[in-house]
């Protein structure tokens, strides 16, 4: 049987399409192989009740492990609602899941449903469209957060927190910290969600009967439904429209289901700082497995190095052996072996005719990977990089 710390809930808003439902799928292929996550319930809400067809079904069973408990409850919720409702809802829908799936040891709350607005220039925005761009887009995300954080932890401490963990996450933007033209409301609320984040962030600050901590994360640009308006030419904005066809044309548009696999393991790994925003491109790439084979081939290479020193002192070790490592990748980016260090085999022969124990000179025979090197000195030893 699952260990009861393994229980989770995780509430996603906007999940029936586009990035909401790549969110989905990535999150319930990365909890159901996590030892801590085995029992996962998810909650999606929204205004429209999709229906996934086989092959979609089909993509967000595979990658699953066969061990795992998931289940799902779908609650349709216009988000863009008057707010009394949308909180009598919401709290409706907590109380109904918590009553019959839970208590949760922890919970993930993803604020993704949003829209992008009017998009016209700020001199043309009539008061109606402010007036229910800013209740969906900043007014509903404010209440839900307010309407859990009371549920899952009462203030009157009569009781004791119904979470032991909760991470919550606003879908973010580059628009949050950037103005884009013709994007007035969407830019506005999107900073404005970045701020619910941090201030949650400092209200909670201290917090010891449960674990709390917020993020808003951008995404990165993509083609879904939300964003259609600008590749169609529906913008104000030529620049903008432009800027949109450019990255589809060249093939620099992120993809839903990618974004969101860094999104899932950067909450996995739970080392942001609370309300924190990362964009999708400061975070890393996963060092593929060749990689990982070609920093266990420089630790053996640096470790013969130090062992010809051990034996013989005035041993000359060839300085080509001493491979980029993961703390001094080849291109400058911090913490990973890229898999293009493999391009040129010689690096990796090298690296195993020095760790065979083939002479100086036989190695000095192979094409260097970074030019052709000089033939090997006599000389004084020299300090050798560790």
């Amino acid at each position: 049987m699952a260990d009861e710390r393994s229980k989770t809930l995780v509430i996603v808003t906007g999940a029936s399409r586009g990035l909401g439902k790549a969110i989905v799928v990535e999150m319930a292929k990365a909890l159901s192989n996590s030892a801590a996550h085995k029992r996962t319930h998810f909650l999606l809400i929204g205004r429209v009740r999709h229906r996934w067809d086989g092959a979609e079904r089909q993509e967000a069973q595979d990658g699953i492990a066969e061990d795992a408990q998931l289940t799902v409850a779908i609650h349709r919720c216009d988000l863009a609602g008057p707010l009394e409702d949308v909180g009598s809802a919401f709290d409706a829908i907590l109380s109904s899941e918590w009553t019959g799936s839970g208590p949760f040891h922890q919970v993930y709350f993803i604020h993704n449903s949003a829209n992008t607005g009017p998009l016209d220039i700020i001199r043309d925005i009539s008061p109606a469209e402010i007036r229910t761009n800013l209740l969906f887009n900043i007014g509903s995300p404010f209440l839900l957060t307010g309407r859990l954080l009371r549920f899952v932890a009462p203030n009157d401490g009569a009781a004791p927190p119904r979470a032991k963990r909760l991470r919550i996450v606003n879908i973010s933007s580059l628009g949050a910290k950037v103005a884009f033209p013709a994007s007035g409301l969407y830019c506005m609320g999107k900073a404005a969600r970045d701020m619910l984040m941090l201030q949650v962030a400092a209200e909670e600050k201290g917090t010891t009967e449960y674990d709390i901590k917020t993020l808003s994360y951008a995404p990165g640009p993509m083609r879904t439904a939300m964003t259609e308006p600008m590749f169609e030419g529906r913008c104000a904005s030529e620049s903008v429209i432009q800027s949109f066809r450019d990255m589809e044309k060249n093939n620099t548009l992120v993809d839903p289901y990618e974004t969101s696999r860094k999104m899932v393991r950067l909450l996995l790994d739970d080392k942001y700082e609370s309300g924190a925003h990362i964009d999708v491109f400061d975070i890393e790439d996963e060092p593929s497995n060749e990689a990982f084979a070609l920093q266990a081939e420089v630790m053996a290479v640096r470790e013969e190095n130090r062992r010809l020193r051990t034996v013989n002192p005035k041993v000359e070790v060839d300085r080509r052996a001493v491979l980029p490592s993961a703390d001094s990748p080849p291109d400058g980016r911090r913490g990973v072996v890229h898999s293009r260090s493999l391009a040129s085999p010689t690096a990796a022969s090298l690296a195993g005719l020095l760790v065979r124990g083939v002479s100086q000179e036989a190695a000095a025979a192979l094409p260097h990977p970074h030019g052709q090197p000089q033939a090997p000195q006599h000389q004084q030893p020299q300090p050798q990089p560790q």
